[in-house]
């Protein structure tokens, strides 16, 4: 059992979290793996009465000083919830350390597993799980392929998107992929013991990714955001990039109370973007000058902050 349980009763059982949230959680089934160093196991789901919940994923750590190939099947998938209203376990880990990853995977995956759902009561499915791609010279496995999943359970109460950090060590911090295979209301945030999170890139793929109250997110690319349009980035700490942000495409961004972005004297959005700046948030940067073919919103209250 992983550090994220989903929660049971007599009725229905809530999803087990990992790289995500699990579904239906309340008290229980969040999301608790350090995406920049993967050590973690997935978590089961919650019982439904006597039903138990499936369990997590595990974790495959592979690692080798010079080529790691793979071209068949890797996955550490949460198991479905075994009866009435059982929630889904969570998907596990897979952390990959090579001079080299090569290969074209058949289906590689650390998906969450599916709730049960008895008659009109319905239970939570696993979280996505998480996973770290680490090389030195050069990686074919991409996020984006079509047999790469790291999505929440599907039935009843999805669970949210896993998270994979890609990265080529020394040299960069690496782009980091939240992805789902539909939108669900639980979210994908980072750990609890990161306060910090620098990445180069962030893709969002159908999921919500959250910036917590506690946390500093920071990208270092010029346009760091991509998507498939359906990703959502909720931010009630600080969304920051090196020098401050002057675009923001392929990216739904919301700015909540208390929440900051700080940009740079220009702000490019993009036609397939758009940015909402609510009650009591901030918007930090040294001048303000709002360049937009997407979407802005700035609600009554939200305090603008610059300096000449």
């Amino acid at each position: 059992q992983g550090l994220g349980g989903g929660k049971g009763n007599n009725l229905y059982g809530s999803g087990g979290g990992h790289g995500g949230d699990g579904g239906n959680t309340t008290s229980s089934g969040w999301g608790y793996c350090d995406i920049t160093n993967l050590s973690t196991i997935g978590s089961g789901g919650g019982a439904s009465g006597a039903a138990a919940g499936g369990a997590g994923g595990g974790l495959i750590i592979l690692s080798a000083t010079s080529t790691v190939t793979i071209n068949g099947i890797i996955t550490a998938n949460g198991d479905d919830g075994v009866n009435n209203a059982a929630g889904g376990g969570s998907g596990g880990g897979i952390k990959i350390t090579a001079d080299i990853i090569a290969g074209t995977p058949s289906n590689f995956s650390a998906s969450g597993g599916n709730a049960k759902t008895s008659g009109s009561t319905n239970g939570g499915s696993g979280g996505g799980g998480c996973v770290n791609l680490f090389y030195t010279t050069s990686n074919s496995i991409t996020p984006t392929s079509s047999y790469f999943f790291i999505n929440g359970g599907t039935v009843s109460y999805r669970g949210s998107g896993g998270m994979a950090l890609v990265k080529k060590v020394g040299v960069n911090n690496g782009g980091l992929y939240v992805l789902n295979n539909g939108l669900a209301t639980d979210i994908t945030q980072t750990t609890s013991t990161l306060s910090n999170l620098v990445v180069d890139s962030i893709y969002v793929s159908s999921t919500v990714f959250q910036v917590s109250s506690t946390k500093t997110f920071t990208l270092s690319n010029a346009d760091p955001f991509s998507g498939n349009n359906l990703g959502v980035i909720n931010v009630y700490g600080t969304l920051s990039k090196t020098n401050g942000f002057s675009a923001i495409n392929n990216a739904i961004i919301t700015i909540f109370a208390g929440g900051t972005i700080v940009a740079s004297s220009t702000v490019y959005l993009g036609s397939s973007s758009t940015l909402k700046l609510t009650t009591s948030s901030i918007f930090s940067g040294n001048g303000v000058n709002f360049n937009s073919s997407g979407t802005l919103h700035i609600y009554a209250g939200t305090i603008i902050s610059t300096s000449t």
